[in-house]
């Protein structure tokens, strides 16, 4: 459950994340109480209907991610050779450190458009 707590003058909102269950806090903060709880409102919304997505994400740099994504496939050797070598010279090449919420969905279609 999301919740507001005074900073000096202004409101800043946290809740734990249901993943990791480490405390998170909004980027920011704002004037009003009404406006922290519009967000911890929402933030509690997006935890019951499981459409939550860590803000912190944006900032995992693309190849980090890149990494993750590979190990987490179960693909035959031969397979899986392919898809590492060409996410390498290719993607990340491209992208690899860069942080994914960084990356415009315009470079990706123009991307895929040269390749």
């Amino acid at each position: 459950m999301a919740w507001t707590e005074k900073r000096g003058a202004r409101w800043r909102v946290g809740w734990r994340d249901p993943e990791t269950g480490r405390k998170v806090y909004a980027p920011g903060s704002f004037d009003k109480k009404s406006e922290a709880d519009r967000l911890a409102t929402k933030i509690d919304h997006e935890v019951d209907t499981n459409t939550y997505i860590d803000p912190r994400g944006g900032r995992t740099p693309f190849g980090e991610y890149a990494e993750q994504w590979m190990a987490g496939k179960s693909w035959r050797p031969q397979t899986r050779d392919s898809a590492e070598s060409y996410m390498r010279s290719r993607v990340v090449g491209k992208f690899g450190g860069r942080p994914i919420g960084a990356i415009k969905r315009t470079e990706v279609q123009g991307w895929v458009t040269e390749t």
